[in-house]
């Protein structure tokens, strides 16, 4: 008997689950990261340009922040199970040569761990520079300030 036919978990069968489903599925995440990015840009652009004479204050971030990470994580998830919708993808998924717990901790890994993390960093990478750029609108045009003169 095969050592890798077996139904218990091995780490290196799951690593290369792991290079499969990047290698099957990399583009497409790669290009919905430039896609959150661009909406997350849109939506600080917007918050800008509509209240301009405020700061972005942590509130506002905060909300931001659930709201995308709910939104998104939601399509992200729904991505990550599209195999399944169409019967052909769905068999082929399905009679991969993994046990269950590795294709459950493959979906996991990439649809709770890199998720997580790769969202919280494109939040930030542009959070930060958005907040930093509506200071300095507020320091270089002092007199939008609420309750200035």
């Amino acid at each position: 008997m095969n050592a890798y036919s077996s139904e218990v978990f091995h780490f290196e069968r799951w690593q290369m689950l792991l290079g499969r489903h990047w290698a099957e599925n990399g583009k497409r995440y790669i290009l919905f990261v430039l896609a959150l990015a661009g909406i997350l840009l849109a939506w600080f652009s917007f918050l800008l340009t509509v209240d301009s004479w405020s700061l972005i204050d942590i509130s506002t971030q905060f909300s931001s922040y659930f709201f995308g990470l709910y939104v998104a994580g939601c399509l992200y998830a729904g991505s990550l199970f599209s195999d399944l919708c169409l019967k052909r993808e769905g068999i082929s998924f399905l009679a991969l040569p993994a046990s269950q717990l590795e294709k459950l901790l493959c979906v996991l890994f990439y649809g709770v761990l890199v998720f997580f993390v790769t969202y919280t960093v494109v939040f930030y990478l542009i959070d930060i520079p958005m907040v930093q750029l509506s200071n300095r609108i507020l320091e270089q045009h002092p007199r939008n300030m609420p309750n200035a003169m």
